[in-house]
């Protein structure tokens, strides 16, 4: 068995993730604060968040938003630092404890 960590996304108490899915300066924040289940929630939001806004993430402005958005809805970010950017995910699923 792994590490536990509790998850900042889902609420929920998950093994880490065996390595960071993200490289860069958020690569140890993501890795020890979510789970594999709050990442995979991440990716479908983000898929529909890259489509809708034609964001091209070449570009350092899209990059960067695109991290704050990614930040926000890990529940990573500092207070007030939601670029608010519209993402249709699905809400976490509330513990059945």
């Amino acid at each position: 068995m792994g590490e536990k960590i509790i998850c900042k996304r889902t609420g929920k108490e998950a093994e880490k993730m065996e390595k960071s899915p993200y490289p860069g300066p958020y690569s140890d924040l993501i890795w020890n604060n979510v789970s594999q289940e709050g990442w995979d929630e991440w990716l479908e939001a983000s898929l529909i968040m890259l489509n809708e806004y034609r964001m091209n993430l070449l570009d350092p402005k899209h990059a960067e938003m695109y991290d704050k958005q990614m930040l926000a809805f890990l529940n990573l970010s500092e207070e007030g630092d939601d670029p608010g950017l519209r993402t249709t995910a699905v809400e976490p699923k509330k513990s059945e404890n």
